[in-house]
């Protein structure tokens, strides 16, 4: 497989493989205690979990995988690190059959809590909110093709400890297994998380973004920002003076919680304005027509940077620019250009400043392309250590000398596995599998090529082919569309 990525003229990703303090060293004391804890908590609820193998019963051939366990809910859904490193969150399937919030305690000593669960509903997408507490929201994971998004995900805070459990945002057709009682009613389904401010990621404040929708039919019209205080339950209108884009449906804010960049659709066209952080003032980009559109908003910086996609090249591939705020037009050269791909990633954003560490992509494989050097040097010594895989590097105090990582570590035939990193100490500790019972040996491998059509375009074709199957055997084939 190849990478060719060139970000600043250099080459991303070509390499063979996919790609203190005191109170530190305290963490990372309880960070290299955590498997153990785990490995505990593991094995009491492993006798927990669906299709879990009898005693009684034969095992299986090596080369016959049960089928339910390409079905099984995800070991660990997702996990995310508190703001101070200290704490471990991850929505899990272990001993249920739905997925639970649950939080480990780094120091003084390990401890894992289950902090949110329901009988009838699984938790989804969660957020850290200070260092006490979480926002999460819902998703039915047993009702299949898609059926749920119309129910809408809802949105709840709980403390850290378990404690303080209120729904924020109502689902619809509830939950069942949840009773709350709250000082102001639950905002209704048409709500939905938008933006976590600086302040409120820190603790410092209780106060969010959420986004009320406007439908005209069934058709979305437009999405109002709202400050929501988590505590209260009450909403107060954000400040949008000389901002007049009614139908805007997409929205960029800063650290602060200001509006930064909005987006909408207005006859047919593509609105984009923007707001200049010096002097306030809304700027419209130039307006086209959204079936061709060919600059859009993709991201802004905290150093008052506006991030644009834009077409290049005789294909017409997307590149990420960075714009000119003088005249209002994408500089000369692309900030990012993965030919034979649209540019499709995120920058990836320093949590004590906000200044920009880094941009992943996603090609054939995803890479993070690192600004920042010790993030750089982390990315070349998990590659080295997880050779042949996806390396993707979350942290807290991150390119710090304390910088405490979470690496998800995965590749075609391995769903993925968790590591802990401290930087201080330069020790690695496994936390978790993401899908249990996944020998990768016995997985296909998945490879990505390119071939030409009989209009002269480029076909592009991913092939998987069992493990079993020899060099140049010719093989049966299942040829699916998209």
């Amino acid at each position: 497989m190849q990478y060719p990525t060139p970000i600043h003229g250099l080459a991303v990703g070509c390499p063979t493989h996919h790609s203190g303090s005191h109170a530190a060293r305290k963490a990372w004391f309880g960070m290299r205690t955590v498997a153990m804890a785990a490995m505990l908590w593991l094995s009491i609820t492993a006798s927990a979990q669906p299709g879990a193998a009898s005693p009684s019963v034969a095992p299986a051939s090596p080369q016959a995988v049960p089928l339910e366990r390409f079905f099984q809910h995800p070991a660990v859904l997702g996990a995310r690190l508190s703001p101070s490193g200290r704490r471990l969150a991850m929505v899990t399937s272990r001993g249920s059959e739905r997925q639970a919030l649950v939080v480990v305690e780094l120091q003084p000593s390990v401890r894992v809590r289950r902090v949110a669960a329901f009988s009838d509903i699984d938790i989804a997408r969660f957020e850290w909110l200070g260092e006490d507490r979480l926002l999460f929201s819902v998703l039915d994971l047993a009702a299949g093709s898609g059926e749920d998004q119309r129910q809408g995900s809802g949105l709840f805070v709980v403390g850290s400890d378990g404690g303080g459990l209120r729904m924020l945002i109502q689902r619809d057709g509830g939950t069942g297994a949840f009773e709350a009682s709250m000082r102001q009613p639950p905002l209704g389904p048409g709500h939905a998380l938008m933006h976590i401010p600086e302040r409120a990621a820190s603790g410092n404040s209780s106060e969010i973004i959420v986004g009320r929708a406007g439908f005209r039919g069934s058709d979305l019209e437009s999405i109002t920002p709202l400050w929501l205080n988590v505590e209260t339950g009450r909403t107060r209108s954000l400040e949008l003076a000389g901002f007049n884009l009614a139908g805007a449906v997409r929205w960029w804010f800063d650290r602060s919680g200001q509006p930064r960049a909005a987006a909408g659709l207005v006859d047919g066209k593509q609105v984009q304005s923007w707001r200049h952080p010096q002097d306030g003032r809304w700027r419209e980009l130039p307006r086209e027509d959204a079936v061709r559109l060919r600059t859009a908003i993709h991201d802004i910086d905290e150093a008052g940077n506006l991030y644009v996609t834009q077409p290049v090249g005789a294909a017409g591939e997307l590149a990420l620019f960075r714009l000119d705020t003088a005249t209002m037009k994408p500089a000369s050269e692309p900030m990012v250009r993965t030919p034979g791909f649209d540019f499709n990633g995120q920058l990836v954003v320093a949590d004590t400043d906000g200044r920009v560490l880094g941009v992943r992509v996603e090609t054939d494989a995803e890479q993070t392309h690192w600004f920042d050097p010790a993030l750089r040097d982390l990315q070349k010594a998990a590659d080295l250590r997880f050779d042949g895989r996806v390396n993707r590097i979350d942290c807290r105090r991150c390119g710090a000398r304390d910088m405490v990582a979470l690496v998800m570590s995965y590749s075609d035939r391995d769903p993925g596995h968790l590591w802990l990193h401290d930087a201080q100490s330069g020790n690695w500790q496994h936390v978790s599998a993401l899908l249990d019972g996944i020998d990768p040996q016995q997985m296909a491998s998945v490879d990505f090529h390119r071939i030409r059509a009989r209009d002269g375009r480029d076909l592009p074709v991913w092939i998987t082919r069992p493990a079993t199957a020899k060099p140049q055997q010719p093989l049966p084939a299942v040829v699916m569309v998209h």
